[in-house]
């Protein structure tokens, strides 16, 4: 079973992973130095206004620091692993419509 990381680790692992200083962080988002260093440790939650900031600055999507999966990047999803997606269609007869939503990142 995967294991839940807290946001605030996640934020600190992209971080020094993108080379990324706490003060540059903490400039860039318009924050103070201290302010990072609480929501990497855990000892505060940040809003979701802080979150998409940080999100910004560090380059991701704002859904990686919501997900509960640790995996962090693209997804390779081979045909032979693709999931059943959700399928809509009228019931007229005459202009049958439908629509197929396959899941392409299963994973993430």
């Amino acid at each position: 079973m995967n294991e839940i990381i807290p946001i605030g680790a996640k934020i600190a692992t992209i971080r020094t992973d993108k080379k990324i200083t706490r003060e540059e962080l903490a400039e860039r988002c318009g924050f103070t130095v201290k302010m990072v260093q609480q929501m990497e440790g855990g000892m505060t939650i940040p809003s979701l206004g802080h979150l998409i900031k940080v999100a910004r600055v560090l380059g991701v999507r704002l859904g990686t620091f919501l997900d509960d999966l640790d995996k962090l990047g693209p997804v390779v999803t081979r045909k032979e692993e693709l999931q059943p997606g959700a399928h809509f269609s009228t019931t007229n007869n005459e202009t049958n419509h439908s629509l197929l939503f396959l899941p392409l990142a299963g994973n993430k």
